[in-house]
């Protein structure tokens, strides 16, 4: 356990109990609203995050004065402050909760001032370096996000855009935001592992804004090609394990990068990350050890389809030559990217995937057959292996046969974004027509 206290700076003061100044007030509702969490049970105020963040947290609890550990033998290390039972928190509590959960309401957002909104996206945003771009994830209903984005457009003259579980600032938006936070993160200095939140507004990141945009200019004409069915076949195997990350190796060609199959590879994993295992990739069948790979893919169960540190040390690790694809599946809005030339720094190029309608003729099962190997707990995922067909086209004969599933393949989600979505749902009608009329 240790407690830190920054006495050398004119923002911290020494009283005795917690929150008894503005400042201090502040990081505590910025927090409430990213990573800061109050027990309900014990009224103890706590807040995690990675190690890497640990100067963060440390400056948090200078201001603070809660209990700090860290936690580094951990498989994944982390940091924590926790604060003792507080009768005040007993206030904050009914204020920003709702039975258990965490509500946005317009009287807490007006709590925050500039302070409170940096400790805010400190937490919660991420700024895209490939667009200039920030985003704040979210995990609440969409009328709190529309507060949300009322309170913005309000209060601080803002407009952001609501894109699934993520409030988006376009660039002249983003502009406005920095241009609002960032004299406050140095007039309250902050710890450069921060910096790199604050993108273009700072000098310290121009070498990696560059190399973001260097990567995009050379990128736009690069494309992935990888059939449609097959797209959706490794969304719907993402998202069957939406507790944990899976990973697999794509199979095609080269040059032309045509993803044509995958296999999934039984590496350990859970909901913050894969770890690498060599015993994995001898359990490749020989068939697969035949193919050509071109790549691999893993799933976010979080709401993210951007490559992390890890992902690109893994991929470098594996796949040390720039031709070779890392496909990101997004499992909470059913999307996917593809990046190549990535690097162990972190660096990476976005590269456009081109979904080809090829399908094969499906030799599907009468349904009499289909009946009994659902009654026999048989999965989509065996009957597809067994008949050479796609999972998709198993959920369709299912459905029109009015069998009930334990699963279904994920729905739609309109994004307008970038990201490119799969559209089970509007394919699906259309394979169920071409299975009517036999044809391909």
């Amino acid at each position: 356990m240790e407690k830190t206290l920054n006495t050398s700076s004119p923002i911290y003061n020494t009283r005795m109990e917690p929150f008894g100044d503005e400042i201090s007030r502040q990081l505590v509702f910025g927090s409430l609203f990213g990573d800061g969490a109050i027990s309900k049970t014990d009224l103890f105020y706590r807040e995690h995050h990675s190690i890497k963040q640990s100067d963060y947290l440390k400056w948090k609890n200078s201001i603070l004065r809660f209990s700090f550990y860290e936690y580094p033998d951990d498989k994944h290390p982390t940091c924590q402050i926790r604060s003792r039972k507080l009768p005040l928190l007993e206030t904050l509590y009914k204020k920003y909760y709702s039975d258990d959960k965490k509500k946005v309401a317009e009287e807490n957002l007006n709590d925050l001032t500039e302070l409170g909104l940096l400790v805010w996206y400190l937490d919660k945003g991420s700024y895209n370096y490939y667009n200039h771009t920030v985003y704040i994830s979210t995990n609440i209903s969409r009328w709190e996000q529309e507060t949300i984005v009322a309170w913005f457009m309000n209060k601080w003259n803002i407009e952001p855009t609501i894109h699934g579980k993520r409030i988006c600032f376009p660039q002249k938006q983003t502009d406005s935001l920095l241009r609002l936070i960032y004299p406050v993160f140095r007039e309250y200095h902050l710890p450069q592992c921060m910096l790199y939140k604050m993108g273009h507004f700072t000098p310290e990141n121009s070498s990696r804004a560059e190399r973001a945009q260097s990567a995009r200019k050379s990128g736009r004409q690069i494309s992935v090609y990888i059939r449609r069915n097959i797209a959706m076949d490794i969304a719907v195997t993402c998202a069957k394990t939406p507790d944990r990350e899976i990973a697999g190796l794509l199979f095609g060609t080269f040059p032309r990068r045509e993803i044509t199959s995958f296999t999934v590879l039984p590496f350990p994993s859970d909901r913050k990350g894969i770890y690498y295992d060599k015993k994995a990739l001898a359990g490749l069948s020989d068939n697969d050890k035949n193919k050509i790979c071109v790549g691999w893919f893993h799933s976010h169960v979080e709401d993210s389809d951007v490559p992390s540190d890890t992902d690109c040390r893994f991929h470098t690790a594996v796949f040390p030559l720039d031709k070779y694809v890392m496909m990101i599946v997004n499992v909470t809005e059913t999307t996917f990217r593809t990046y190549d030339h990535i690097k162990p720094d972190g660096a990476y190029r976005v590269c456009q995937p081109v979904l080809n309608d090829q399908y094969t003729r499906m030799a599907l099962p009468d349904n009499e057959t289909l009946s009994k190997h659902i009654k026999d707990r048989m999965s989509v995922q065996e009957i597809a292996t067994t008949y050479g067909v796609s999972q998709s086209a198993v959920y369709g004969l299912l459905r029109r046969l009015g069998i009930p599933t334990h699963f279904e393949p994920p729905k739609r989600l309109d994004y307008p974004g970038p990201r490119t979505f799969l559209g089970l749902r509007g394919l699906q009608t259309k394979r169920e027509n071409r299975l009517r009329r036999g044809t391909k």
